[in-house]
């Protein structure tokens, strides 16, 4: 009889600590999946936070150069040839600082666009010219 009791006690315990082990393990998953949420959660604020931050000093530059290019004309008509000019002199003292302030953070067809003038720009100051590409 002592060992009936006995089994019964340890059949007893036995379920009990087996029932804890499987709740406890169902628990921890459940925490797990909760914190990978909540880290993931804070990856895409941070992310938000950061694309925002770009954002605005993107539109930073792009306001001072509207500013820029409402306050001084880059473009004239010249009245002997009756053709448009781009006033270079005045693009690379008023605008070019501006725009290469956070160039980096420029949109890729922009960045590409002001290459092209600064290309164009620096070809035509220099047009006739040798220009030695290691003394520069």
């Amino acid at each position: 009889m002592k060992q009936i009791g006995a089994i019964g006690v340890l059949g007893g315990s036995l379920l009990t600590t087996s029932t804890v082990v499987i709740t406890n393990s169902f628990t921890y998953r459940k925490e797990v999946k909760k914190a990978e949420r909540e880290r993931a959660w804070l990856l895409e604020d941070k992310a938000r936070e950061t694309n925002k931050k770009k954002e605005i000093k993107e539109f930073k530059v792009y306001n001072e150069a509207l500013k820029i290019d409402g306050e001084f004309q880059f473009v004239h008509f010249n009245d002997d040839n009756g053709m448009k000019e781009f006033s270079i002199a005045q693009y690379k003292e008023k605008m070019r600082p501006i725009l290469f302030i956070d160039f980096h953070l420029l949109n890729p067809e922009v960045r590409n666009l002001i290459r092209k003038l600064d290309d164009y720009a620096y070809a035509d100051i220099h047009y006739g010219t040798w220009v030695d590409p290691n003394k520069q």
